[in-house]
């Protein structure tokens, strides 16, 4: 069984960063020896950041952060800076969805240890679908992100809505990337009025996280 929670001690912040560099590894958006390299992790931890974390018996499969816009910035500032001003100046409260890895490497050894099934959608919509619950939770009008252009069906399925046309990010190899929102507030309006929505979205906003997560 695959449980999720959020990461709270010096601990989970390590083994989050450990896996992000990991998975950046084999992804190729960071060269092996320098999976640690606090470029592509330095908001894990920081006080204006949620990080969740998806177990099985101790042993981590993926994460996910959300870092809260304040005077710092967000992650993307460093390519997406003029795309995320013209949010800011609406006035709108936002936050950024990064640092997603999911260890597939080891989902795929436990699945072949005969115990057990994992699918790798169930870890990746799990952690997703609590950053967008968190969101919600903070009353957020927008989530951002900064994807591969590769993984762009997954997030216009998803109903996010691209900002910023393609550029190269310094701290993933100069890695394509994307810069897409994705309009917190109109779909809790939606679900509000029950008016028809995304199914992702849908299923992601009728299944409720555990009493108390954000607590």
């Amino acid at each position: 069984m695959v449980t999720f929670r959020i990461a709270e001690s010096e601990k989970d912040f390590q083994i989050a960063t450990e896996l992000v560099g990991r998975v950046y590894a084999r992804e190729g958006y960071v060269d092996t020896d320098k999976t640690t390299d606090q470029g592509i992790s330095s908001f894990i931890g920081k006080q204006n950041t949620v990080t969740i974390l998806a177990e099985r018996g101790g042993t981590l499969l993926g994460t996910i952060s959300i870092a809260m816009d304040s005077h710092e910035g967000l992650p993307m500032d460093v390519i997406y800076h003029d795309e995320l001003e013209t949010l800011r100046e609406k006035k709108v409260h936002i936050a950024e969805v990064c640092q997603f890895a999911i260890d597939k490497a080891m989902i795929r050894d436990i699945g072949k240890s005969g115990d057990v099934k994992i699918a790798e959608l169930d870890v990746s919509m799990g952690v997703f679908g609590l950053v967008v619950h968190y969101g919600v939770h903070k009353k957020l009008d927008y989530l951002c992100f900064v994807i591969n252009p590769k993984h762009r069906i997954f997030y216009e399925a998803l109903g996010c809505i691209k900002i910023g046309d393609k550029k190269y990010y310094p701290s993933v190899n100069d890695a394509p990337a994307l810069a897409y929102t994705l309009a917190l507030g109109e779909l809790v309006n939606l679900k509000t009025t029950h008016k028809k929505q995304n199914f992702l979205i849908e299923k992601i906003l009728h299944t409720p996280p555990p009493a108390g997560f954000f607590d």
